[in-house]
């Protein structure tokens, strides 16, 4: 079987001699050529199920029957009304639509001046673009030095292994004016990293499926030891992977499992040492290597402490949340009543209003008059 196809145009199309059919669902037409057979009348639009698995759509029609099948395997049988060939021809289909505006980014010293800051706070820009790119997450050594995790394969997560382009940058003040001048690549071919803390002269990054303990040991700003300290961590959703990683006033550290859960093991612990994370926060003892659950607070990106070392977490729709209870007393019993580990500080839900303070960009205009 052949396919004519016009370059350029998403949809294979040999429109001669051929009326308008089905045009105002926007399909167009091309004749089927198998061997001695060409008077069957085929439409072939690419990319109908899914881009990434090569998905086609075939319409034929044939005595009134119009087929549609699926290379998925899919098929199912239509009765449509015989064609007339006094129909008007379609529109062609090679104009081109309105280009839709794109939106320039703001340079650094203008998208300083957008944020708003409640008083006595003040912010100040100490890095951008070169030295780095996509942070979701900083932490600073014992010197003042920057380590930034930048998540550039997001929003793949469950490619993990076949896009493994988050790293880990290591950034200097060379003057000692407060602004960060030279940037190292410390670690690369991570699957999606989304938080860094130090320990001992390295840092911990997770990058679920896992967690890595990442050191320098040459002195050259590059990690030269690289050790997996944990291995299991869900990966079915870019906005629910575990993260923020905080020390804990018990030197162990805490980390915001989210809702991708996962079944968690030390590769060098002691047998037995697995935990689920389903309903749960974790906490990681880097010496003992013993792992334990703490309650989460159903946190999905967020994991903090203040000066007493009070626990804070928050998601998408909760800005703020204390956790209270501790894991502890709520699953020393299978009787005890289900109850909230958390305390909310701020207002929530999704029926809550929330304001964007940047005008809708183009193409969301256009996709919300297209539905």
């Amino acid at each position: 079987m052949q396919y004519l196809q016009d370059p350029g145009n998403p949809f294979a199309i040999d429109s001669e001699g051929v009326p308008g059919i089905l045009s105002e669902m926007g399909f167009a037409w091309t004749k089927m050529v198998s061997g001695a057979s060409a008077k069957n009348l085929y439409c072939c639009k690419r990319d109908f199920v899914a881009g990434k698995q090569g998905g086609r759509m075939i319409v034929g029609m044939k005595r009134g029957l119009l087929v549609l099948t699926l290379c998925a395997g899919l098929m199912s049988l239509l009765l449509v009304p015989p064609f007339s060939s006094s129909q008007e021809k379609p529109a062609p289909l090679n104009e081109k639509e309105p280009v839709i505006e794109r939106l320039q980014p703001r340079s650094p010293a203008q998208a300083l001046k957008t944020f708003s800051l409640r008083d006595g706070f003040g912010m100040d820009l100490i890095a951008s673009e070169p030295l780095l790119r996509d942070p979701v997450c900083i932490t600073y050594d014992a010197s003042g030095a920057m380590y930034v995790v930048e998540m550039t394969a997001y929003p793949h997560p469950d490619r993990a292994d076949e896009m493994a382009l988050g790293q880990v940058r290591f950034l200097l003040d060379d003057d000692g004016d407060g602004d960060y001048d030279s940037s190292f690549l410390f670690a690369d071919k991570l699957s999606t990293p989304t938080s860094v803390t130090c320990w001992q002269g390295g840092v911990f990054v997770t990058a679920p499926p896992d967690l890595w303990y990442l050191k320098d040991t040459t002195g050259d700003h590059r990690a030269d030891l690289r050790r997996k300290v944990i291995t299991g961590f869900g990966i079915t959703n870019a906005e629910q992977l575990a993260n923020n990683l905080k020390w804990g006033i018990d030197n162990k550290l805490y980390g915001a499992a989210s809702h991708s859960g996962g079944d968690i093991t030390v590769p060098q612990g002691q047998p037995g040492t697995g935990l689920n994370l389903q309903g749960g926060d974790f906490c990681f003892d880097p010496r003992t290597r013993i792992l334990e659950r703490v309650s989460r607070g159903d946190s999905r990106w967020g994991n903090s402490f203040n000066d007493s070392y009070d626990r804070f977490v928050c998601q998408n729709t909760g800005p703020a949340r204390h956790v209270v209870l501790p894991y502890a007393i709520l699953s020393r019993s299978d009787f005890l009543p289900s109850l909230p580990a958390y305390q909310s500080l701020a207002l929530e839900g999704g029926t809550e209003p929330v304001y964007r303070a940047s005008p809708p960009e183009p193409w969301r205009v256009v996709r919300a008059d297209r539905r």
